[in-house]
């Protein structure tokens, strides 16, 4: 895990959100700092390990990602790893992008 405080100013400006609900308020984090980490019980875990790589647990599943200026985002998945593989595996046809582009907003989900 890397230390958002030592992070070099601007290596790694990425548009982010978490989005939370206390009672009938909503919690909005979108760009407060240098997002680090986000875990919720014990199947989704998002860490940045490094500038340009994350980690992630999904379930069974450990996904890498790799962000390298001016490429698509590399993704990396074994399914089975953190338990038995639950669920299915596909290899879906090119689809049009839904997220931002580098440099561009997020779009409202």
């Amino acid at each position: 895990m890397t230390d958002p405080a030592n992070e070099p100013p601007g290596e790694d400006e990425s548009d982010w959100r978490i989005l939370a609900a206390q009672g009938d308020s909503r919690i909005d984090l979108s760009g407060h700092g240098v997002f680090d980490e986000v875990v919720v019980d014990q199947w989704l875990h998002v860490e940045k390990m490094d500038l340009g790589t994350w980690w992630m647990r999904i379930g069974d599943a450990r996904v890498t990602v790799t962000v390298t200026a001016g490429a698509e985002p590399r993704v990396d998945v074994e399914r089975g790893t953190y338990a038995e593989t639950n669920g299915s595996t596909t290899d879906a046809p090119p689809a049009e992008p839904t997220g931002a582009g580098p440099g561009q907003p997020l779009r409202p989900a």
